[in-house]
């Protein structure tokens, strides 16, 4: 009788442990299945993410690109606008000053600081020059419209220029 117990002991045992190795194996590859869906679904959502990402930033960069270039444009008709106020440069026409007033203006919006403080100090050089003319007040308006220049080259992407005022230099045709 002894013998009956333990063989339906062991067997009791066999199969709660035979059902327990069942459940463990399971358990596992169930776990793995989920991991890996789990893992899926978070790759997924990265992928989202990184897209918008490049979306955003590709957009970011195009408004740059179209900033810069439309930044440059003014930069280039002011600078030919604002020698109208160098002396030997050519007469200045009705057209010529509001030519450089609209720039101004454009400028205004599109200028870095930098640029637009030196450009009022150059304009407020002017009025000083247009109430009293002297050679000492037409010297400091080149400097500031070569300082102009060179900030606006800057500003324009030749962040290291090793130019100076001094390096811009004024033709007079006789």
């Amino acid at each position: 009788m002894l013998e009956k117990v333990f063989k339906v002991s062991f067997t009791i045992i066999g199969s709660v442990g035979g059902a327990g190795a069942l459940i463990l194996y399971f358990s596992n590859w169930l776990g793995k299945v989920w991991a890996t869906k789990i893992a899926e679904e978070e790759r997924q959502v990265h992928r989202k993410e990184i897209e918008k990402f490049k979306s955003d930033l590709q957009q970011l960069s195009h408004s740059r690109k179209d900033f810069l270039t439309r930044k440059r444009e003014v930069y280039q008709q002011m600078a030919v606008s604002m020698r109208i106020f160098i002396e030997g440069s050519s007469p200045s026409s009705e057209e010529d000053k509001n030519n450089f007033l609209n720039t101004y203006d454009l400028c205004y919006l599109w200028g870095s600081d930098e640029v637009l403080n030196i450009i009022g100090d150059f304009l407020e050089l002017n009025i000083k020059q247009a109430r009293n003319p002297t050679a000492d007040n037409q010297n400091k308006m080149k400097k500031l419209y070569s300082k102009c220049l060179i900030e606006m080259r800057k500003d324009s992407g030749h962040v290291n220029t090793k130019l100076n005022s001094d390096s811009y230099k004024f033709v007079k045709f006789n």
